[in-house]
């Protein structure tokens, strides 16, 4: 909300897509990349970074206790491509941001149902 409360001249898709961020929020969703308005997507690719950068330092947490060299080397290339993304200041394509999300979600997933396929995937994704 605050990137769009700094927009000068809010488009009609600017304003549709805040309003779709809301509407989704309560069935614990949001609009696709495809969606994400130019001026909205540099905060949307920073909003993406730091959530999978929190769930990537609470697995970490949870490796400490349950190593798998894999998984935390796959955390350590997300790392990565989230230092980039922040360096960037989020201006990156809404769907780069958006595979960080989904690595973290699938290298959470290898852990918690020891699915070395969602692992593969996450690397995949993050190549």
């Amino acid at each position: 909300m605050d990137a769009f409360d700094r927009l000068r001249s809010p488009t009609d898709a600017d304003h549709a897509y805040v309003l779709a961020l809301l509407r989704d929020a309560d069935q614990g969703e949001r609009p696709g990349p495809s969606a994400v308005t130019d001026d909205l997507a540099p905060a949307r690719g920073l909003g993406d970074a730091n959530a999978a950068d929190d769930y990537r330092r609470d697995l970490l947490a949870w490796l400490d206790e349950h190593p798998d060299p894999e998984a935390r080397r796959t955390l350590g290339t997300l790392r990565e491509r989230i230092k980039r993304v922040e360096a960037l200041e989020g201006d990156v394509p809404p769907s780069d941001a958006e595979s960080l999300v989904a690595a973290a979600r699938e290298v959470g997933m290898s852990l918690r149902e020891d699915d070395e396929t969602a692992l593969a995937a996450a690397r995949d994704r993050l190549r």
